[in-house]
């Protein structure tokens, strides 16, 4: 049986099943994406290699597909009960984080709306193309245990 914390992909998944639709793999990806504005984008690996560890552990299962799915046939899944306690008790763990967040005075004492108004069409194709390429290190220009700086301590003090 999976415990929370769950991973972001595994709570997105049951959150796209918990409203008991029977989804396919592409209309989650979709769903995920929609709802958390582009935030959170789902490979198809990621979501499948997730789904198959919530199969296992029974807090989803697969479901045939409708006739009018059309084309290839689909697999489609829907949460279990046991796949809705441990969404809920996701949930309340991530309310009692976000209070401790509140507590610490890292956030504000009322929930803000986030309607940024971003659409689904271009959130992960768009979130992909903004992150910066790793630049890499020539050879023989590697940085020295002595530090970037030359000193002993890295820091160039000294």
């Amino acid at each position: 049986m999976m415990q929370t914390p769950l991973t972001t992909p595994v709570f997105q998944i049951l959150l796209s099943l918990v409203e008991g639709g029977n989804l396919h793999g592409y209309a989650i990806i979709q769903d995920v994406a929609l709802r958390t504005q582009g935030e959170v984008c789902l490979t198809a690996s990621t979501l499948y290699a997730a789904i198959q560890r919530m199969l296992d552990a029974g807090v989803i299962v697969e479901v045939d597909a409708p006739a009018e799915s059309g084309g290839a046939p689909r697999r489609c899944y829907r949460i279990t009960a046991a796949g809705r306690k441990l969404a809920r008790s996701e949930a309340e763990r991530l309310d009692r984080t976000v209070a401790m967040a509140r507590a610490k005075r890292l956030l504000p004492g009322k929930a803000r709306s986030s309607s940024t108004g971003r659409r689904f069409a271009s959130c992960c194709r768009a979130s992909h193309a903004r992150t910066p390429r790793k630049r890499s290190i020539p050879y023989g220009n590697w940085p020295t245990m002595r530090g970037e700086m030359g000193s002993p301590d890295g820091l160039g003090t000294g």
